[in-house]
């Protein structure tokens, strides 16, 4: 069975129910020295090699192999192989040998590994098992290890270019900037911004008045389409809530924020935060609402492969009522820009992971995780941790 890609390939072939020519693998079958995937795309050449023990499937549903044999993968395609994973089965968790090969490379084993991970350039690949079941997790009652072996029950091949196409990014539109004038005590402004929840967040704290009203925050918020986030600014505080004392901060601003998931350069109001004109008390205790502002945003899913900005603007509570997000005439005013990079959709969007080393998981179309074992003919989502492609099963 495989899945078909632009670039590449993947194909999972299920040990159970192949033949070496004589045999189904449904039972036990004693020795094994070669077989063929159902496509005849793979031919698999089993060798005792030193080994005491000879390679046999097991009627557990897993090819064993001992101590010091070799495995081979030769593939009849016009390309390479890019990428092996092998299933380890049950008996493979418990002697678990160290795996080497004879050309690319095998991801560094360890001790609860269920998969063993190869990568490279090949149409051939040899994998010899060592001596010891030094990964296992089964030891003689003297705590050495048992022989070798490496049992496995799957073995996931990539074909071709393991990647992606890359689809062209929208550039930065152009965009307006807001203008007006500064609060003369210099104390209208945030000390940190910075965002949370994003692939790649953004950080910038100011310890004095910024030298200009418009301020483009460092580096980019980086965020997939319909993912989540936030923004957070802590803004300057002189003391705290008072309905007796006047603190001249941003108490006594409104804030103001706008969004261009669409990227044409033209900003949409998203909120505003703060009391138009306060009155008493609230002349005097100001908007404490404007100093510490947390928003969450969520992209929308069609926002893809765009850069953006989100602007948030500041300006006196009593002035500035039809203000926009290229107003030019702000009071005590103050403008901050956040870049924003959306990068590409997901095949899948609901199923996401963390590590492209992570052991392959199946799921249907409705998101349901499956039993790679047994998959019936039909689509099924595979991941490998941040990957995740689509597997025709015949």
């Amino acid at each position: 069975m495989c899945a078909s890609f632009a670039y590449a390939e993947t194909h999972i072939i299920t040990i159970k129910g192949l033949s070496d020519g004589n045999k189904v693998f449904d039972n036990s079958v004693n020795p094994v020295y070669s077989f063929f995937s159902e496509d005849n795309l793979f031919r698999f050449d089993c060798d005792p090699n030193l080994g005491a023990s000879k390679p046999n499937y097991n009627k557990a549903g897993d090819l064993r192999l001992n101590a010091k044999n070799t495995f081979t993968i030769n593939y009849n395609g016009s390309d390479q192989i890019s990428k092996i994973s092998f299933v380890l089965s049950e008996q493979g968790l418990k002697r678990l040998a160290e795996i080497t090969t004879n050309q690319g490379e095998i991801k560094t084993q360890a001790q609860g590994d269920e998969t063993v991970d190869w990568t490279g350039e090949a149409q051939a690949v040899t994998f010899t098992v060592g001596q010891l079941g030094v990964y296992g997790n089964e030891f003689r009652s003297d705590g050495t290890p048992y022989n070798g072996q490496f049992c496995f029950t799957q073995i996931i091949i990539t074909t071709g270019i393991d990647e992606e196409p890359e689809q062209p990014v929208t550039p930065e539109p152009n965009y307006m900037i807001p203008g007006g004038t500064m609060h003369s005590a210099g104390n209208n402004y945030v000390e940190q911004l910075y965002s949370e929840g994003a692939t790649v967040n953004i950080d910038q704290s100011w310890d004095s008045t910024p030298s200009a009203l418009h301020q483009i925050v460092e580096g980019a918020v980086e965020v997939a389409p319909g993912a989540t986030f936030t923004l957070n600014l802590k803004a300057k505080k002189l003391g705290p809530q008072s309905s007796t004392t006047v603190y001249e901060d941003l108490r006594f601003a409104r804030a103001r924020i706008y969004t261009d998931w669409d990227a044409d350069g033209v900003f949409t109001e998203d909120q505003v935060i703060g009391t138009e004109s306060p009155q008493a008390p609230y002349n005097v205790i100001g908007n404490m609402d404007v100093l510490d502002i947390t928003k969450q945003f969520t992209v929308p899913a069609e926002a893809e492969n765009t850069n953006s900005r989100i602007r948030v603007i500041y300006h006196n509570a009593w002035s500035n009522k039809d203000c926009t997000a290229n107003s030019t005439d702000l009071v005590d005013g103050m403008a901050y820009d956040v870049k924003v990079k959306v990068g590409q959709r997901s095949g899948i969007d609901s199923i996401t992971g963390d590590a492209t080393d992570a052991p392959a998981e199946f799921y249907n179309l409705q998101g349901i995780r499956m039993d790679g074992n047994s998959l019936t003919p039909g689509i099924y989502i595979m991941r490998q941790g941040s990957k995740a492609t689509k597997v025709l099963v015949r």
